[in-house]
C-alpha cells in the first residue's frame, strides 16, 4: 500500500521538475527595455543613408547610390570595403551590459562631450504584410544612437540610444 502512494508523488515531483527546467530555459524576460538595447540593424541591405556627427561640427553623410555604391557627402565615392565593414559592424552590435551605477555620470558626461551621433535611415514600406505584400516604399530614420569611448578593458564601447535612460557597454561578440 505504501508503494502505491509513493509512485504518484514521484510522478508529480518529476513533472514539476521538468516544468521548472522548461520555464527557466525559455525565460527570455529582461529588465532592459528592448527598444533601448537594440543597437543592431537586422537588414543592412535596407540601409540607404548613414549620418555621423561629432561635437566639433564634423559631419559625414554616407549615401547609397542607385548602382549600390556609396558616396560620402554626395561628393566622393566611398570605399566599398570600408562600407562593408561598417554595415557588418552595425549588424553584429550586441549589448554586453548596462553601465555600472558608479560610472553612470562619467559616461553620460563623456557621451555629451565627445560622443558621435549616428543616424540610420532605412528603406521601409508603409504597408508590409508578412514580407509578401509590400506597398508604398519610403526612406525613414529608424535608429539614432551615440557612440562613446571604449571601456577600460578595451572589450566594449559605451553607446546610448537616443531617448534611452542609460548608456550600455556594446561589443561585437
Amino acid at each position: 500500500m505504501k508503494k502505491n502512494k509513493l509512485i504518484p508523488l514521484l510522478i508529480l515531483l518529476f513533472i514539476l521538475i521538468i516544468l521548472a527546467i522548461y520555464l527557466i530555459a525559455t525565460n527570455k524576460s529582461s529588465t532592459l527595455k528592448k527598444e533601448y538595447v537594440n543597437f543592431a540593424i537586422q537588414d543592412t541591405n535596407s540601409i540607404m543613408q548613414i549620418f555621423l556627427a561629432d561635437k566639433n561640427n564634423n559631419k559625414v553623410t554616407l549615401k547609397r547610390n542607385d548602382n549600390n555604391s556609396w558616396s560620402v557627402n554626395n561628393k566622393f565615392l566611398a570605399s566599398q570595403d570600408q562600407i562593408n565593414i561598417l554595415l557588418k559592424t552595425l549588424h553584429l552590435l550586441e549589448v554586453q551590459a548596462p553601465v555600472a551605477k558608479a560610472a553612470y555620470n562619467n559616461i553620460i558626461r563623456q557621451l555629451a562631450a565627445r560622443g558621435i551621433k549616428v543616424e540610420i535611415y532605412q528603406y521601409k514600406y508603409r504597408i508590409n504584410l508578412f514580407n509578401y505584400i509590400k506597398l508604398f516604399p519610403h526612406i525613414t530614420k529608424t535608429k539614432t544612437f551615440y557612440v562613446g569611448d571604449h571601456t577600460p578593458t578595451y572589450i566594449g564601447t559605451y553607446m546610448m540610444i537616443e531617448n534611452a535612460d542609460a548608456p550600455y557597454v556594446v561589443n561585437i561578440p
